[in-house]
């Protein structure tokens, strides 16, 4: 289908190639579904990854709000539209320094994806990464361990060790600590031990 193709050139990066498509598809969509119906809100989903991939923040914004606002209204509570739709205006907010309106939208998708999916399925732990990099960003680096282990946890459980997902959260969990171990030392170098008596 024109959206499969569309995704696979995303993938590749070839954005001037998958746009025309997803557009394709979804006036396709629009004209034979409804503008309602889950494929075309998927369509205008993979859309706003190619926006928001591109740093195209305003389109990729009022598509997601779009989706968002119909998910709502016309799908049940938890449905992976309204969860996908949360998490990537979360992104798309996260990477304009916008920490304040991406941490609601990240625990909310977490929310949905803990209660439909289970606390330990691998999407879940994308969610708690996505928050410890939100609180890494902030300053908050105990928090920031403790969302990352637990995303690390759950990906060497049920992905193993050796997948991208285990091997990225590891990565970022070695960041995490050495940056923990700095403000450590720093604290320790501004605020002395008092001599002893």
């Amino acid at each position: 289908s024109l959206n499969n193709l569309s995704v696979l050139y995303r993938d590749q990066g070839k954005y001037d190639q998958a746009e025309p498509l997803l557009l394709q598809s979804l006036n396709i969509y629009e004209e034979i579904l409804g503008s309602e119906h889950p494929d075309t809100l998927l369509t205008r989903i993979n859309l706003a990854k190619i926006y928001l991939e591109q740093r195209k923040y305003e389109r990729a914004e009022q598509l997601l709000q779009q989706v968002l606002a119909t998910s709502e209204q016309i799908l049940e509570p938890g449905h992976p539209h309204i969860a996908q739709s949360l998490n990537l205006l979360a992104r798309l907010y996260y990477e304009q320094g916008n920490y304040g309106q991406a941490e609601p939208l990240w625990k909310q998708s977490l929310a949905i994806l803990e209660k439909t999916l289970g606390s330990e399925h691998p999407a879940t732990a994308g969610r708690l990464n996505d928050l410890a990099e939100l609180s890494f960003a902030q300053g908050y680096y105990a928090q920031a361990q403790s969302l990352c282990q637990r995303a690390l946890d759950i990906c060497e459980k049920r992905l193993g060790s050796e997948h991208p997902d285990t091997i990225v959260y590891r990565k970022h969990l070695t960041r995490i600590l050495s940056k923990n171990e700095e403000e450590q030392d720093g604290d320790v170098h501004r605020h002395p031990a008092p001599p002893p008596h």
